[in-house]
């Protein structure tokens, strides 16, 4: 199996897509802004405020953005969440894939307007049908503010969840 990975790596770096790629570039440079932590509060429909922690770090090389995510609701209950931010020069998107603690996975494809310093996201349930939305908007250095659209049961709306954070230690 480590041949087959290992073939598959110098394959991609052969094709421009990972080993030997260049530097990155300005796209990269704005998943820059994520690093650090951060803590803040959002709410999940009507459900009451609940409490999340953030360690967002660059990896592989400067390419991707590691979130390890905490939150705890209103019932004490802890959701652990790992976001991994990336750019993908092939299709001129960025990306968003997360991992759940539970087991559940997704992935997001959007985009990043400059002006608003604002990344939109999407993607499709594939349970319901239904598009999931997400908009994660630069504020200042030290603000992220974020909402997310959440399809639920055909026939029933959506659940929109809504939160900012802080930046509580500047990155490294």
């Amino acid at each position: 199996m480590s041949r087959v990975c290992l073939a598959v790596a110098l394959a991609w770096g052969l094709a421009g897509i990972g080993l030997g790629a260049e530097p990155p570039g300005p796209e990269w440079q704005v998943l820059e802004t994520l690093v650090g932590r951060w803590e803040g509060d959002y709410t999940i429909g009507t459900s009451p405020k609940a409490r999340s922690r953030s360690e967002n770090e660059l990896v592989l090389d400067g390419r991707f953005v590691r979130s390890i995510i905490e939150s705890t609701d209103a019932q004490g209950n802890v959701i652990k969440v790992m976001i991994m931010w990336g750019y993908d020069p092939g299709k001129k998107k960025y990306t968003r894939s997360f991992f759940f603690s539970s087991g559940g996975t997704f992935h997001e494809t959007g985009t990043y307007e400059p002006i608003t310093k604002t990344f939109s996201f999407s993607d499709v349930d594939l349970a319901s049908g239904q598009a999931r939305t997400a908009t994660v908007r630069v504020a200042d250095a030290d603000t992220l503010q974020w909402q997310i659209t959440i399809p639920t049961r055909a026939g029933q709306p959506p659940l929109v969840s809504i939160g900012s954070n802080k930046r509580s230690k500047p990155p490294k």
